[in-house]
């Protein structure tokens, strides 16, 4: 038997060429066949019916679909016949469980390679946007120390910055200006802002929106707590309680990440209310 066996295929769809990469946590010869394995724990009752189990972990299942599409495509085991099957442990108890693949593999996984496909366009098209349309100024004019701060930003190679200025300078216009106009030169893909207080995430939001006009998506953390909804979907209390079948809801009700922050980012109102209507944890 193998152990973590890794796995690597390069798809090509609609232009796009995926490389996709898994782990298999157990490879085992048995005469002449191969069994993968995928091991998983979990904590509802053993032993339970296949399709209960489905019902509750649907992505177990389709991670294992795909493993099984890319064991197919090694040419060690082109001529071999491959098992599927998910092992799953109850964390009390210690019960285990086999579980066959009880779905179409190349259905689910050409379902999910589309999604990633559907995703991967989005992106592209508002990279291609967001390289069209360069990021605003912070300030139509600047006031005394504002334009040699940002001068000594640019040109600083040192791998930590330290901005130390009064209240009412403008650090965060400032900081906000160095970091979208690197975001558009292709210095790096991504920006994380923390701030000590929410206020303080107010006023970046707030300088964002003005910079870039809706161009640059951008995700303001809020808690599980702020999220919170009282109505009989969705019960905040306890984390996980509205993870149940999420990604199938989101699916059926046609909610797409990437058209939620078209505009920037998803608001805390928007997603509360869209939660409302369709039943689906704002906080997820």
């Amino acid at each position: 038997a193998c152990f973590e066996y890794a796995l690597s295929h390069t798809f090509t769809r609609a232009n796009w060429s995926i490389e996709l990469r898994g782990r298999i946590d157990q490879v085992i010869p048995i005469d002449d066949k191969v069994l993968i394995r995928e091991v998983k724990t979990l904590r509802c009752a053993l032993p339970a019916s296949v399709e209960f189990l489905m019902e509750l972990y649907p992505q177990y299942f389709r991670q294992l679909a795909c493993y099984e599409v890319l064991a197919r495509n090694e040419a060690k085991w082109a001529d071999t016949q491959l098992h599927a099957e998910l092992y799953v442990i109850q964390l009390e108890t210690g019960i285990t469980q086999s579980l066959p693949l009880d779905l179409n593999r190349e259905q689910s996984f050409e379902a999910q390679l589309d999604n990633l496909l559907q995703q991967l366009e989005r992106r592209r098209r508002a990279q291609q946007d967001w390289v069209c349309n360069p990021p605003n100024q912070a300030f139509q004019t600047f006031r005394t120390g504002q334009a040699e701060l940002i001068a000594s930003l640019q040109t600083a190679s040192a791998q930590h910055l330290l901005v130390e200025a009064p209240t009412g300078f403008g650090k965060t216009g400032i900081v906000l200006q160095y970091a979208l106009h690197a975001l558009h030169a292709g210095k790096f893909s991504r920006c994380l802002y923390l701030t000590a207080k929410s206020s303080g995430q107010t006023a970046v939001v707030l300088q964002l929106r003005k910079m870039t006009a809706g161009k640059l998506r951008f995700t303001q953390m809020h808690s599980r707590q702020a999220h919170a909804m009282g109505c009989t979907n969705n019960n905040c209390t306890k984390v996980g309680d509205c993870d149940h079948h999420l990604m199938e809801n989101w699916l059926a009700y046609g909610i797409d990440a990437t058209e939620l922050c078209a505009s920037g980012s998803l608001t805390l109102q928007r997603a509360q209310k869209l939660g409302a209507a369709t039943g689906i944890c704002p906080y997820n």
